[in-house]
Order: structure tokens, then C-alpha cells, then sequence
């Protein structure tokens, strides 16, 4: 297994327009959530999230997640599912804002891609992924991440080892108001696209990291493959890591 993560550039917008940087920050925070006196609730959210190397990572990320969890309080019941945990940074974000009455359910191999995956993406296009990238972690490391020291509704979180799908199949059954794929590759990405979006209720959110992330293009390509067919297109998020997001219809038509 190798010892590897994503890596991103170093990037702050006062490199290339220092003038539009202090107006760039302002607009990032939605005016009506002075109003709602969220403000400072988004801010922590965002100062928490940091990756392995300590950088602060993509606020706008977190805002999106903020507005998309909170359009699944009060849809009909179903659970919070994210497939593609790693070290549990944004289960902790998912966390914090779903329907504290719901479960969350996190997924991951805690050992990296596994060579079958790495092999199907190399057939699609050329790669350097490798088996074990995005290793070392573990399911203790990533419930630790989680819950941030809060014990009190622990019973509500489930983190599960295995390779998807496999590990997903004595959960299939489950109905979905909030799904978060970030799995990176294409085949494990398809294999939960075409599982999940069935048993989502209607207005359910899926939102997907990668999709417009030139480093995963088999990400976009298996959600598009399985989700265009439907009628359903994959509305683009101005996040650093190029996520997307489908809304399951109010109305069964997909």
C-alpha cells in the first residue's frame, strides 16, 4: 500500500487579483445568513475543516454543504449516507448539520484504491493512481473525526469497512435523504451512483465531490452515464474540488 493523498497547489486569490480578494471573501458569505445568525456556525465549520497537511481546505465547500443539508430537513425519512470517508473530514461537516434525529452512515476501504478499481481507471484513461492512494487511515480515525469529542448521539453514527459495493449490500434497502460520493474513480462511482439513487426520497440531495475535477474524470463520466438517461443533469458547484449536485424530483419521474 503507498502512503498517498491529493495534494493540491498552494493558491490564495491575492496572487493574481489582489483586488477583487477582500470583495471575494465578503461575497463568499451570503448576506441572509447574518440574518439567520449563522454566520459565525459556517465560519467554525470552515476554520475545522483541514486536511492531512493542516491547509485549510475549500470553505466554499462547506457552504455548499451547509445549503444542501439543510434543504433535507423535512423531507420524508431517510438516513445520511457518505461513500468515500477517508479520514472523516467532511462526514464531520455532515455531521454537524443533518437532521440530528437521522443516521449517517460512512463507507470507505480505509486502505486506499484497490488495484481492481486503479485497474478499471487506467483502461478509461491514463493515470498514476496506484493502489493504497489515500492510505493510511482508519474506521477509528475517521469516527474520531467525526463526532469532534461529542459522544452524545455516537448511536447514530455507523462507519463501515469494506470494498463498494460489497460492503454496502446489507444497507441497499435504506432510503437516502442526503448521499456524498467522493470516491474519485469510476467504477465504485457508478457501482453507488446506480444503487443510491433509487432509494432516495423524493427532494433528496446527491451530491458528488470530483465531477468536474480534471484529475477524476471517471467520476463525471459514471454519474453522467447512469443520471443523463433519467432526465437528470448534474448542476456544477464552485467549490476548489469541482463538485456537482442532482436533486432527486418531487415528483416520481426518475
Amino acid at each position: 500500500m503507498q502512503d498517498q493523498v491529493w495534494s493540491r497547489p498552494a493558491f490564495h486569490s491575492t496572487e493574481f487579483a489582489p483586488e477583487l480578494h477582500d470583495k471575494f471573501l465578503v461575497q463568499s458569505i451570503p448576506n441572509h445568513l447574518e440574518h439567520l445568525g449563522l454566520v459565525q456556525d459556517v465560519l467554525a465549520a470552515s476554520a475545522a475543516y483541514r486536511g492531512a497537511d493542516g491547509q485549510n481546505l475549500d470553505p466554499i465547500r462547506i457552504l455548499m454543504f451547509f445549503y444542501l443539508l439543510r434543504m433535507t430537513h423535512g423531507l420524508a425519512p431517510g438516513d445520511y449516507l457518505e461513500c468515500g470517508t477517508f479520514r472523516g473530514f467532511s462526514a464531520q461537516i455532515i455531521w454537524r448539520w443533518m437532521d440530528p434525529a437521522q443516521r449517517l452512515y460512512c463507507f470507505d476501504t480505509f486502505e486506499g484504491f484497490t488495484a481492481a478499481d486503479v485497474k478499471i481507471e487506467n483502461e478509461l484513461y491514463q493515470t498514476n493512481w496506484v493502489e493504497g492512494n489515500f492510505h493510511p487511515t482508519s474506521v477509528d480515525m475517521a469516527r474520531t473525526q467525526i463526532l469532534a469529542g461529542d459522544d452524545s448521539r455516537a448511536d447514530r453514527l455507523s462507519v463501515v469497512k469494506g470494498w463498494l459495493p460489497e460492503s454496502f449490500e446489507p444497507f441497499s434497502a435504506g432510503a437516502w435523504r442526503f448521499v456524498h460520493l467522493d470516491m474519485d474513480l469510476y467504477q465504485p462511482h457508478k457501482e453507488m451512483v446506480e444503487r443510491v439513487w433509487p432509494n432516495m426520497v423524493p427532494g433528496g440531495v446527491l451530491m458528488m465531490h470530483d465531477y468536474h475535477n480534471s484529475g477524476f474524470p471517471g467520476v463525471k463520466q459514471a454519474a453522467d452515464e447512469y443520471l443523463n438517461p433519467l432526465g437528470v443533469s448534474c448542476i456544477p458547484l464552485p467549490d476548489w474540488g469541482g463538485s456537482a449536485v442532482a436533486i432527486k424530483p418531487l415528483t416520481p419521474t426518475a
